[in-house]
Order: C-alpha cells, then structure tokens, then sequence
C-alpha cells in the first residue's frame, strides 16, 4: 500500500530532480532515497548499541541502566 505524503523541499533542487527524473519515476526514486537513508541511520543506531553495550568505555553507563532496569522491575511487580 502507498501512502501520499508532503514535504517541503527547497525549490532549486526539486526543479533539478524533475529536470532529471521522469514523471512515473519519481515516486520510486524518492522512496529508494528515503528507504537507503533510513537503512543507514538505524545501522548507526544499531552500532552505537553495540558499542554502548561492549566497549569498557561505557561500563559506567551500563551500570546505571542496569540499576534502572532493576528498579523499574521491582517498580512494575509491587503491585
């Protein structure tokens, strides 16, 4: 299913996309766009994770999520 959506983008470059991308093609090309920027920014994501979870430099941080966790548990149970 597609949906229609609106974004403003700035005039120059929208007259160069449609100088150099044909009319059918356009929604195809802005999704594959959309969808590769997408896919990078959740790889970043996911990286970060990983680091957080493994470096030596983040065991501090891993340390007070973990006591967070554990009181959000206990939290969640006393009722």
């Amino acid at each position: 299913m597609a949906q229609r959506a609106f974004y403003s983008i700035n005039d120059d470059v929208l007259v160069r996309f449609n100088a150099i991308v044909p009319p059918r093609k356009r929604s195809g090309i802005v999704q594959l766009l959309m969808a590769k920027h997408v896919a990078e920014q959740e790889l970043r994501i996911t990286e970060a994770a990983r680091l957080i979870e493994t470096d030596p430099d983040f065991a501090k941080i891993r340390a007070v999520s973990g006591d967070a966790d554990v009181m959000a548990l206990e939290a969640l149970t006393q009722n």
